[in-house]
């Protein structure tokens, strides 16, 4: 593999990574601050922290890439990304718990209210990280060579036995949670009259799924056309995973857009940087 050529799709990750770190760490905060109102901001705070997580990784592939050391021993690279990689692994499994929280929510409202929050939120946590846990630990069991050189790109950790076990069950994953989403609207909609401000609270949420379907579809697409071209294997989910991380980037914008409790965090907490920034400029020092 040529160094230069994976340059430039790295490059455009980081920035992207970048952007959805300090977006997700913003959404992270108005959800952990509006987590009284609903336990749905309960994990989407925990879907936040984990994509912040999992973008974390992207930093060690460009120091490794633009530095010019271009690969680090696969058993370095795993440490590293058994947590970035875990959040990963567990971001479609957190999402699919969000969309069946909507479904209780919004089917059956009485016993959704009467859930011990402690108790649900564990349970979602506990179940999402045994997820991620068991795919690590089968991917750890089937590595033959724990001193091959990686670029430490995102997946440099995943074994061939189980590459398709993971495809098919975050596919899976994606379309249990697009059949809910979609029975909610289709009936939210026939019901819209009865249930004024609800699908406002529920729009933000389904473009940050249809987003991160659309992602990871792409990315799927992607490797398989590459395979078929003959494009370098390592190179192509590389360039896939763009996709994906402008899905994870955009997550602050369309909450910003598409709800008012959150724009309202945002702004605030804005202001507040811009009010202590200019008070650190305007300040005098005596000696």
């Amino acid at each position: 593999m040529e160094h230069k050529e994976v340059l430039f799709p790295i490059g455009i990750v980081f920035i992207l990574a970048l952007i959805g770190v300090l977006g997700n760490l913003f959404v992270a905060m108005a959800a952990w601050s509006l987590r009284t109102t609903s336990t749905c901001n309960y994990l989407i705070f925990a879907g936040t922290v984990m994509n912040v997580v999992h973008q974390s990784i992207h930093f060690v592939t460009t120091f490794v890439a633009f530095t010019g050391i271009s690969t680090i021993p696969l058993d370095v690279c795993f440490i590293m990304q058994v947590l970035p990689f875990s959040c990963i692994i567990g971001t479609s499994v957190i999402t699919l718990f969000i969309g069946i929280d909507r479904v209780i929510g919004f089917y059956f409202p009485f016993v959704y209210h009467k859930f011990s929050i402690p108790m649900y939120v564990a349970v979602v946590y506990v179940l999402t990280g045994g997820y991620a846990l068991t795919f690590i630990i089968l991917f750890f069991s089937t590595i033959e060579d724990m001193s091959k050189p990686v670029l430490c790109a995102p997946g440099s950790i995943i074994t061939i036995d189980y590459a398709f076990y993971y495809l098919f069950t975050t596919a899976a994953l994606y379309i249990v949670t697009t059949v809910l989403y979609m029975s909610i609207w289709f009936i939210s909609y026939k019901h819209r009259k009865e249930l004024p401000g609800y699908t406002k609270i529920l729009k933000p949420i389904t473009i940050i799924v249809a987003l991160s379907l659309s992602g990871w579809l792409l990315n799927f697409l992607f490797s398989i056309i590459a395979t078929s071209i003959d494009l370098n294997p390592e190179v192509a989910p590389l360039w896939g995973g763009i996709t994906v991380n402008l899905a994870v980037a955009s997550e602050f914008f369309v909450f910003y857009a598409h709800s008012t409790e959150y724009r309202k965090f945002f702004v605030k907490q804005m202001l507040k940087c811009v009010k202590k920034s200019s008070n650190s400029k305007t300040g005098i020092t005596l000696y």
